[in-house]
């Protein structure tokens, strides 16, 4: 297969990150996205898609200690599980972190092989994926991919975030914005 290299942007809503990332979805059983900032709501973008082929997604983000993005982030997250939980059971999900991660990654693949691979400057987000002024470029180098992979991997700061934990977090959350509202 030749190696093909196509510039996204957000210019054209035919043709956008989310259109991009949503084709890829739909030819995926294994996806990896990296992003620092993360869609508030998962339900509005996923339960659109078709995800019959989706086995596993794995989500490297950030979550740093002490801070006020931990607010929404843990929301956030507690949205992306309970949306598979909810509406597609079979999909193995990993939470990771890198409280480094700056770059956006995008991968698809379908059964061990690479469909596409997203490097962007859009974050996981409805502005972000739509309609902020953001590039990246879609390759389907298997070579490429493969290494970007592996990079993405040997990033991870915390091992894989359990369920448990963000229920704790969010619980934590919760009891602090009822002693501090105005917080």
């Amino acid at each position: 297969m030749n190696s093909v290299i196509e510039i996204i942007d957000n210019l054209n809503v035919d043709s956008n990150h989310n259109v991009k990332i949503r084709e890829c979805i739909s030819k995926s059983t294994d996806l990896l996205f990296a992003s620092p900032f993360l869609l508030r709501d998962f339900n509005d973008f996923f339960q659109e898609l078709d995800l019959s082929l989706l086995e596993s997604i794995t989500l490297l983000t950030t979550l740093k200690p002490r801070d006020r993005d931990q607010f929404s982030k843990i929301d956030s997250l507690v949205s992306f599980c309970d949306f598979f939980h909810e509406l597609q059971k079979n999909v193995k999900i990993n939470i990771y972190i890198n409280n480094f991660l700056h770059g956006k990654v995008y991968l698809f693949k379908n059964t061990n092989n690479y469909v596409a691979g997203i490097i962007t400057s859009a974050n996981f987000t409805e502005p972000g994926l739509s309609r902020n002024f953001e590039w990246g470029i879609s390759i389907n180098d298997t070579n490429l991919l493969i290494k970007i992979e592996n990079d993405v991997f040997h990033t991870i700061e915390k091992l894989r975030i359990t369920e448990d934990e963000l229920l704790k977090c969010l619980y934590e959350i919760d009891e602090y914005r009822l002693k501090n509202p105005q917080a």
